[in-house]
């Protein structure tokens, strides 16, 4: 079944470059509904974050949530240095 989900413009354009993003990393284009059936996956995952962001008010993670977070990281396929999440972190553009 499916649905129409209404968003801003800014959100289109973030979706539209995660799309991309994956594209570049994966070598497999996936659908709008494909990315967005991943994202709801991981909001199921990290639900408590969720709730917590939606309410407007994000507490501090404790230590057991953060050993979670820290245990699945993600590969997207490319070597980073530390200078390189600097550059990223701090507003220089690294790629």
């Amino acid at each position: 079944m499916a649905t129409t989900v209404k968003i801003s413009r800014e959100y289109k354009e973030k979706l539209d470059r995660l799309q991309a993003r994956l594209y570049l990393v994966t070598g497999k284009k996936l659908s709008l509904q494909e990315v967005l059936e991943i994202l709801v996956s991981l909001g199921s995952e990290y639900e408590e974050i969720i709730v917590e962001k939606a309410q407007g008010e994000v507490s501090k993670l404790d230590s057991a949530d953060i050993r979670v977070i820290l245990d699945s990281p993600i590969d997207w396929g490319r070597e980073t240095s530390e200078d390189t999440l600097d550059k990223i972190l701090y507003g220089e553009k690294a790629f």
